[in-house]
């Protein structure tokens, strides 16, 4: 009976079955190692980065490609996702001249888009951005970011984007943050 339990044959199938067996567990536990990896999960970039990038960019705007206020509805469509009026931006009597459009790369997950406006003498730049929980923001309240390069900015979460505005102003960051409705700055981002 030993013979027979002990078979060549019989044995390179238990041998068989025990590589596969032992390769699927192997398996199961490489994808979970994935799927779990916080590597893989997207972080919000550093605030460095951000105000790197945001101050650079508002201090030397783009060759823009859309000038003309009624063509920014459906480049922020191709750009973050979703329609907006700059009606829906700024209210009706903002008193912001609007300068052009382009689309921008803002550190992080979202699309994000640049407009350009000016406030009398002063130049404000808008940057919207998908929002995608990273960083968490509370809707209501506007952020005030460190100031870099003569730029001050602040961001804020209406309407679902995220809003980062810069101006070397203080009256081009103020005339941007009423024609937005935005309160005062409050806290740090």
């Amino acid at each position: 009976m030993s013979s027979k339990f002990l078979s060549v044959p019989r044995l390179v199938g238990w041998a068989i079955a025990l590589v596969a067996i032992i390769g699927v567990v192997v398996m199961m536990k490489m994808r979970a190692a994935q799927e779990s990896n916080p590597s893989d999960i997207p972080k919000a970039p550093p605030k460095g980065e951000v105000v790197r990038y945001l101050a650079a960019t508002s201090t030397t705007w783009p060759a823009w490609s859309v000038k003309a206020a009624e063509d920014v509805p459906a480049a922020l469509g191709r750009w973050v996702g979703s329609q907006m009026e700059l009606a829906e931006l700024l209210g009706p009597e903002s008193g912001l001249a609007f300068v052009g459009a382009e689309n921008a790369a803002v550190p992080g997950p979202g699309k994000s888009a640049v407009l350009g406006f000016k406030a009398g003498s002063a130049s404000v730049t808008v940057f919207v951005q998908q929002y995608t929980q990273m960083p968490a923001l509370e809707r209501g309240i506007t952020y005030r970011l460190p100031a870099t390069g003569g730029q001050q900015i602040i961001a804020a979460l209406p309407a679902g984007k995220i809003f980062f505005i810069a101006s070397s102003s203080a009256e081009g960051l103020a005339a941007a943050t009423k024609a937005m409705g935005l309160p005062a700055p409050s806290k740090d981002y």
